[in-house]
């Protein structure tokens, strides 16, 4: 914890601060005589002979009480009472700095004389700037003693408002400020106070030992804490009020703070682990009379830190009475005692920007750092930008090769060049791809060399230009360049950052000057290629404007759309609600801006949901404003000027990572560091996902390593090339029996006939292409977090609606942790880190909205956490295998769910889902329930609903049970299970127990994830009510079957959504009820057909199989085994 500036003690830090509490206990709790007492008795001669050269009034206090106190005449440098006008005017500073601010302003006089000119009101904003640049070129002054000119000036000599009031010397010296930025005091670790305050008690300086521990502890000035008196104690009372405190500038005494501020109350030892402090300041009072330091003063206090300073062999200068006030505040920061509201209140610092350094990952302001001397967190950073044009950008780069397709058409030979007076010496071929001599005879034609625009091509290679060419000064190094979806180069001092957009160029910089020197060594380099290169010189500006942005550098590094474009957008959204019809492109342009405006607060984007679907049914007309969508619109016009995004917000070292299963869920927490959680922020899960509509070519696909190149893959053009992030016969590959049935029903012109009938009466509405493209590498978060003993558990519970999907769930358990932060104001205007093992929950936050309503309705929670409490909130993915919350969150499981997740055999006694025909058949297991039934409970019937064409039932009649007669609507109007009559009747025999086995074949149609082409709209709304009617029948008949004792199974396509029918779906969870799922192709069928199938019959579990390329056709399974 301590710094570089101090040698390290051989005790350990607990100890000193254990000693130093006792000693000083010790030393107050002895009476103290009236020689310790005596003015100067505990000061070193050295201090003495120091302490006699100040004036004798100065080092004189009342022994009593003032009653009233006269407000004190401020007089000039002749001890002459200022004029009428200036005298209250002059009270807001102390004589002290009045008299820096009168001898400022005479040197100024005295310049003026010099340069034989005379004070001028009307001039005087010219002759000041003259001045400042007379000192800071000339005589090479501090830049403090500017800023005591200044402000004299603007204290004694301003008749106008502040800010009319010499602007350009105002300007002149900040510019100085800019490039000799002033230091900060840098605080201690408390342990190097104890040591201090030790060696002051070994020589019985009992004041100096409670002057630095009760300015430390209380955050006092120093002339606030030598000028303390009784009448600035606050005595404990009994009851409730048990606490010493300290009035700070009471105004019953007529004091003011240094921001004339009265009546500031400071608690002592209100923290925990500080209740020594009062103990000791309780001991301490007890010989006090009026004063509680009345044997210092500034000049000894000083003089005895330094003493003790060499005397312990730490750096001379590192600790002051000034650097106490640093140095509490530091420490509560970095021991956790207060967090940076209380630090602020307690120091009575006006601005947030006061206190920013405190909020460092070691509370140190990054001073401190963790005893490394290359961390670049020990530098105070000074951020600031430049930023830069390339003039003429796309005329001023070549692309020969491009050439050729922007030609005007005016064909020549050399010899006509040659009579033209046009010699042109070497053009470039495109067929050799370099320049060549220009014969007589060829034939050229005349094209345009500039770099072309209007494509996005052309913004490519434009940008790509620039950034090549901006590496130069680096020796072509770019990991200074900010790239879109890489991780952004780390801003530090002695580290700008590049961001390049085609032929804008910004330079972000974290010391002072650094951006400055880095846009002059770019303009060099395109100076040095005779390319025009306008600077903009705004690097010692508060705030910035560039491509739409404006950043804000006056306490922080805040990034915001322009205030021009927001009140733009603002309008034009308030102009969309006055309307009654919008056309959808008109909502689609509109979108596209909204998209950019809240690129900064991505949050914002789950606002949007129904503006989407109405700007895609009306994109070719206007149409009426759904209700939804204007609710919309009024939503984001309370979003637009929130946007905002703090670039320099410090990490929260709260870390959640949460897991759901299907019945519970569960969140645990850990404390991480600053360089932890840094290390994941840089990573955007939805980096690992490009798209691009056009199809990327490559070279031919190596096979896998040690594996021989065949034939088959080399000579099949269809499989010769591949698209960038496919794999190797992948899918439906030719390989397997079912592409190379395909590739023969190709050929076949029938078949071809028949392809192109459907595809003309069925065909869907074009879309677009998408292919994967190579997208950056996205690294697994760190192994320090597969750790145990760091998490702690908050919660572990069953869910109170098990049936939503995973993935919301999912997403709750993160938005969990998120509202946990936002209960601690220490966590607000933070950037807080989560994990999941939910690729779409870490997507979903990172996008900031989902197509999924349901997501989407909790993504809108999240954007409220996050823009009321000012958190940026980031979700990593962590592999389930990794995830410590995966045990807690299935407590709540069953057995039987137990079992199948751990990928053993289902068994026969419990209920087992099997929704994923990719993970291939399932291993042997074991169950406590044979798996064939020698007999069964009971005799009944063998009936088919939905029969089709009955092939079932047939089967069943060969092998002589006993079956009734299918239910087909086909057979007739009696067997229409439509009519109420007809199901009253079925349902009454099933609960007869006259069935023993029954299957379902209900109707897909209407539930098919693929309807096209929907002429008659009133027509499918009757045939998705009869669907809905018969899916109900079919799930009561089942529910009969169960409680009955009876079988049953129910076929429907895999993708079909009566799988996502909540009647069917309750059916899932009842005992001894199994889902299966195969491929028909793998029973010798022509096609691959997932077919997913929910029964109970335990010897069908079996039949669930993949295509898993080509094998021969297996025997078809037969039905009834299970039954006997």
């Amino acid at each position: 914890m301590s710094s570089g500036a101090f040698k390290k003690r051989p005790l350990p830090p607990d100890i000193v601060s254990r000693l130093a509490k006792t000693e000083l206990v010790r030393a107050i709790s002895t009476p103290r005589t009236q020689s310790s007492l005596r003015r100067g008795s505990s000061i070193s001669k050295d201090t003495r002979s120091s302490s006699a050269n100040i004036p004798s009034q100065k080092l004189k206090r009342s022994a009593g009480p003032t009653k009233v106190k006269k407000m004190a005449v401020r007089v000039d440098l002749a001890n002459k009472p200022l004029p009428v006008q200036l005298r209250l005017r002059a009270q807001r500073v102390t004589q002290k700095t009045l008299n820096r601010y009168l001898a400022e302003i005479e040197l100024f006089r005295h310049w003026l004389k010099e340069c034989k000119m005379s004070w001028s009101s009307k001039k005087l904003d010219s002759y000041a700037t003259r001045y400042i640049t007379f000192l800071q070129e000339t005589e090479k002054r501090e830049v403090h003693q500017a800023t005591y000119f200044v402000y004299g000036l603007q204290l004694l000599h301003c008749d106008v408002p502040r800010q009319f009031f010499l602007p350009n010397a105002k300007l002149a010296l900040s510019g100085w400020k800019h490039q000799q930025p002033g230091s900060m005091r840098l605080p201690v670790p408390e342990e190097v106070v104890f040591d201090m305050a030790i060696y002051f008690l070994s020589l019985a300086e009992i004041e100096m030992a409670m002057a630095l521990v009760l300015q430390m502890h209380c955050y006092l000035r120093p002339s606030e804490c030598l000028g303390l008196t009784k009448e600035h104690v606050c005595f404990p009372a009994p009851g409730r009020y048990r606490k010493w405190g300290l009035l700070i500038a009471p105004s019953t005494l007529g004091q003011q703070t240094k921001t004339g501020k009265s009546d500031d109350s400071v608690l002592i030892g209100d923290v925990k682990g500080t209740a020594w402090v009062a103990d000791v300041f309780a001991l301490f009072m007890k010989g006090v009379e009026h004063f509680l330091f009345p044997s210092l003063t500034l000049a000894s206090y000083e003089t005895a830190c330094h003493r003790a300073s060499r005397h312990l062999k730490y750096q001379e200068g590192a600790v002051t009475p000034h650097v106490m006030r640093h140095t509490g505040p530091s420490n509560d920061i970095f021991h956790k005692r207060r967090d940076i509201q209380a630090v602020q209140k307690r120091g009575r610092w006006e601005a947030k920007a006061s206190v920013r350094r405190y909020e460092k990952a070691n509370g140190f302001g990054g001073i401190a750092g963790n005893g490394d001397d290359d961390d670049d967190s020990r530098i105070p950073i000074s951020p600031h930008a430049e930023t830069g044009d390339v003039g003429d950008c796309f005329y001023n780069f070549l692309v020969p090769q491009l050439a050729s397709w922007f030609s005007l058409g005016d064909w020549f030979t050399g010899a006509e060049l040659s009579a033209l007076g046009m010699n042109p010496g070497t053009i470039f071929d495109d067929d050799s791809q370099r320049d060549s001599p220009l014969e007589d005879s060829e034939s050229v034609v005349a094209c345009f060399s500039g770099m072309a625009m209007g494509w996005s091509w052309s913004l490519f290679l434009a940008n790509e230009s620039v950034v090549h060419q901006s590496s130069f000064p680096r020796q072509w190094d770019q990991d200074d360049i900010i790239r879109d979806k890489a991780p952004p180069p780390l801003v530090q001092p002695g580290r700008p950052a590049v961001g390049i957009y085609v032929d804008n160029i910004q330079v972000l910089a974290g010391g002072a000057g650094e951006a400055s020197s880095r846009m002059l060594g770019i303009a060099n380099r395109f100076s040095q290629l005779g390319i025009p290169y306008d600077i903009d010189d705004v690097h010692d500006k508060v705030e910035v404007e560039s491509l739409g942005m404006k950043f804000d550098f006056a306490g922080r590094v805040a990034a915001m759309p322009k205030p021009r474009r927001t009140w733009r957008l603002w309008l034009a959204t308030r102009c969309l609600l006055k309307r009654r019809r919008v056309h959808g492109k008109v909502l689609q342009v509109w979108l596209g801006h909204v998209t950019h405006h809240f690129a900064l607060t991505r949050c914002c984007m789950s606002s949007l949901s129904a503006c989407y679907r109405f700007a895609e049914e009306h994109k070719g007309h206007r149409a009426v404003v759904w209700p939804s969508v204007k609710k919309e619109l009024r939503h984001c016009l309370g979003l637009f000027f929130l946007v905002e995004m703090d670039l320099s917000a410090p990490t929260s070292p709260e870390v959640h990572v949460g897991d759901s299963a299907d019945l519970g869920y569960s969140l645990m927490t850990t404390q991480a560091s600053h360089e932890e959680i840094r290390a994941e922020l840089r990573f955007k899960e939805r980096w690992r996902f490009i798209t691009s509509s056009e199809p990327v070519r490559s070279c031919p696909l190596p096979p896998p390593q040690g594996e021989c190149q065949s034939s088959a893959f080399v000579t099949d053009p269809l499989q010769e090339f591949h698209y960038m992030g496919s794999r190797r016969n992948a899918g439906l590959g030719r390989s397997t029996q079912f592409g190379r049935w395909l590739g023969e029903q190709v050929k076949d012109p029938q078949w071809e006939q028949w392809l192109r009938e459907r595809h003309a009466r069925f065909e869907a509405a074009h879309r677009p292409r998408i292919s994967l493209i190579h997208g950056p590498g996205v690294p697994p978060v760190a192994s320090t977090w597969d750790t145990a003993d760091r998490w702690r558990l908050l919660v572990a519970r069953p869910w109170d609606h098990p049936s939503e999907h995973i993935n919301a769930k999912e997403l709750r358990v993160c938005v969990m942790g998120l509202r946990r932060l936002c209960r601690s104001s220490s966590n607000c205007g933070t950037v807080a880190l989560s994990l999941s093992d939910n690729l779409v929950s870490c997507l979903a936050v990172d996008k900031g909205r989902s197509s999924s309503g349901a997501l989407n309705g909790i993504l809108r929670r999240a954007a409220a956490y996050q823009m009321a409490c000012r958190v940026r909130w980031q979700v990593r993915h962590i592999p389930t295998d990794r995830n410590i919350a995966d045990g807690p969150s299935r407590w709540f499981q069953t057995k039987s769910k137990l079992k199948h997740e751990e990928r053993s055999r289902p068994p026969l006694d419990g209920h087992v889902l099997v929704p994923d025909f990719e993970a291939g058949r399932c291993p042997s297991f074991s169950s406590t329930v044979s798996a064939e039934r020698s007999e069964p409970s009971r005799r009944g019937f063998i009936l088919e609903f939905f029969s089709g064409t009955a092939r079932l039932t047939r089967a069943f009649e060969e092998k002589g049970l006993a079956t009734l007669p299918d239910i087909e609507v086909a057979k007739g109007h009696h067997f229409n299970l439509l009519r109420r009559k007809m199901q009253k009747f079925l349902l009454q025999f099933l609960l007869e127990g006259k069935v023993l086995y029954a299957h379902f074949g209900t109707p897909c149609t209407t539930f098919s994830r693929a309807r096209h082409n929907i002429k008659n709209v009133m027509k499918a709304r009757q045939k998705e009510a009869d669907a809905v009617s018969l899916a109900i029948f079919t799930a009561r008949a089942i529910r009969i079957l169960i409680r009955c004792g009876g079988y049953f199974t129910l076929e429907n396509p895999l993708t079909s959504t009566l799988w996502e029918f909540q009647p069917i779906r309750d059916l899932f969870r009842s005992k001894d009820v199994f889902f299966i799922s195969w491929h028909m192709c793998q029973y010798g069928a022509s096609c691959k057909k997932p077919t997913g199938l929910l029964g109970n019959i335990p010897g069908l579990s079996g039949l669930a199989k993949s295509c898993g390329g080509w094998s021969p056709p297996p025997t078809p399974a037969r039905l009834g085994k299970g039954m006997g």
